[in-house]
């Protein structure tokens, strides 16, 4: 068994014996660039770097030369080239399992509309002809003429041309009103996708927990209707939390999906109801929601967590005091928020 390090991505994967570059990396999920798989296409080629390979169906040994000049490394076919020790190649087309291609696209607004006190649920249609994959959970990002790029979580599983977004409009925010007169006045909007690594991981006998604050809601509703769609029946939970009862933009849909699903629940939290709506469920911080149900989080549960910062990191740390492994704890907004 030997390892392959890749550049310039730092990516890695191991080699079985016998077995060439290009046949390990698409048995574990690389997106490697190839097409024939016998040496004819060269869409497979690459840089030898160091180590030492062999071609298939010969025994002459071929070692990357010791230099730092790329000019002199090795040029070959990572279909024919079976390792003899670790590698380092380059490949710069490669990419991970879980990594999408990232593409922009002119979209048409297909439809703009409000929910609750600032939301907006927008559609948008994907350009006819291509093809645009993403991975539950993912984003994309919405290019504006001023104020640049803005991120919104997709809301809609994986399929077809449509695009959920669900938008919310903060009261300070140049880029806020920037894209609301956009949605209002024009017909294509401009974004990039997919981006983001807090995707939906592979099924397990574990609970999931969907920790989500307003608008953080929309990463789960993908995710969800991807585990309805593919007939996932591991155990789900959605706490979903906001200030008033108008926050909870979808309450119908999701009280549907808990009937309709014996493996989901859904749990309502507000946490500053008003007399008028009178709001007879749950109460208070929408995480602590999860520490009444939940007697230990120290195993079988997974939190996948979307909101504020200050949300996430609270609902953090009152898990692991509860038990709850640090890497079981899934949100975005370690990756574009890191605590300091």
């Amino acid at each position: 068994m030997y390892t392959v390090k890749i550049l310039p991505s730092g990516l890695s994967f191991s080699v079985s014996e016998n077995e060439t570059v290009l046949q390990a990396a698409l048995r574990q999920g690389f997106k490697f660039p190839y097409a024939c798989d016998n040496g004819a296409c060269y869409a497979c080629e690459g840089k030898l770097i160091a180590g030492k390979i062999k071609f298939r169906n010969s025994d002459q040994i071929i070692p990357a030369p010791e230099t730092e000049d790329e000019n002199k490394f090795i040029t070959t076919l990572f279909c024919m080239a079976v390792p003899q020790t670790n590698l380092v190649i380059e490949v710069k087309k490669l990419l991970a399992p879980n990594e999408m291609p990232l593409r922009k696209a002119a979209c048409q607004i297909k439809s703009v509309t409000p929910l609750g006190r600032d939301v907006k649920i927008v559609k948008l249609l994907l350009p006819a002809g291509k093809k645009f994959d993403y991975l539950p959970g993912q984003y994309l990002e919405a290019i504006l003429p001023k104020n640049g790029k803005c991120a919104f979580s997709i809301a809609n599983a994986p399929g077809g041309r449509e695009i959920e977004l669900h938008i919310r409009h903060l009261a300070d925010g140049a880029s806020s009103d920037e894209l609301d007169d956009w949605l209002q006045n024009e017909s294509i909007l401009k974004v990039e996708l997919p981006k983001g690594d807090c995707i939906l991981k592979p099924a397990n006998e574990n609970t999931l927990v969907f920790l989500a604050g307003s608008t953080g809601f929309a990463p789960f509703k993908a995710m969800l209707e991807h585990a309805f769609n593919t007939g996932r029946k591991q155990k789900m939970v959605l706490y979903w939390g906001g200030r008033s009862v108008d926050d909870i933009y979808l309450h119908t849909l999701l009280q549907e999906w808990d009937k309709k699903h014996s493996h989901f629940n859904y749990i309502p939290v507000i946490s500053e109801p008003d007399k008028q709506t009178q709001w007879s469920g749950r109460t208070g911080l929408v995480h602590l929601a999860v520490l009444e149900d939940f007697h230990s989080l120290s195993q079988g549960i997974e939190v996948y967590a979307g909101g504020s910062p200050g949300m996430v990191y609270a609902a953090l740390d009152a898990f692991k005091e509860k038990g709850l492994p640090e890497d079981h704890m899934y949100s975005d907004i370690f990756a574009y928020a890191p605590r300091e």
